[in-house]
């Protein structure tokens, strides 16, 4: 008898990348695949299936929003259910993905506000049979000077980026305005599609350049 093939799994990778602001470039942080394209868009019924590969220096974990998987795979540490993913570490992920335009993003430390964030659409047949061209667009406050640096003039106190760790006080799916610090991060799809979408610097991304 025959061997059943095992379901195929997407890749997603947790890295260092460059960004250029202003024509200067910044090293900052992504959750992407192998080929560059950042995030995941599933089709209507596909599970949430993929590979979660750690390519940082240091611990990673990543929080799926507007998912509900089993705690153990939720990507939040604190819960107690899960430890983060170290140097190097690929970690499986396999649960039923919930309709809707949500994003993913780091549990850990100030990683997130290193950019380590990226979207999470899972279609509906509606979107399908209307048979319309998407564009994503992630929205993500900026700024050349570290997070740390940052929280810690916010703060008056020095801060280790290792033992800081973000609530569940996000920025909802919606394009409303973005808290100074980047724990907000909208997300929207936006019809019908444009080659390319550039935005201009915002006072948040400017903040104590």
């Amino acid at each position: 008898m025959p061997s059943q093939a095992e379901p195929v799994s997407t890749r997603l990778v947790v890295e260092r990348r460059t960004i250029e602001v202003n024509d200067r470039a910044a090293s900052v942080l992504g959750v992407r695949q192998p080929n560059g394209t950042p995030g995941l868009v599933l089709d209507p019924g596909e599970a949430f299936r993929t590979r979660l590969e750690n390519r940082l220096g240091e611990q990673t974990i990543v929080h799926w929003h507007g998912q509900t998987p089993p705690p153990s795979e939720d990507g939040v540490a604190d819960t107690g259910y899960v430890s983060p993913l170290a140097p190097g570490e690929v970690r499986a992920y396999d649960f039923p993905a919930r309709p809707g335009t949500h994003w993913m993003h780091s549990h850990q430390g100030l990683q997130e506000q290193l950019l380590l964030a990226s979207p999470l659409v899972v279609r509906t047949t509606e979107e399908v049979r209307d048979d319309r061209q998407e564009v994503t667009v992630l929205l993500q406050d900026f700024s050349f000077r570290g997070p740390a640096e940052i929280l810690a003039d916010l703060t008056n106190t020095a801060t280790d980026t290792a033992t800081v760790h973000q609530g569940m006080n996000h920025g909802s799916m919606v394009m409303a305005p973005a808290p100074a610090m980047g724990s907000g991060v909208n997300a929207a799809r936006i019809f019908p599609r444009s080659a390319e979408v550039k935005f201009p610097r915002s006072a948040a991304q400017a903040v104590a350049e």
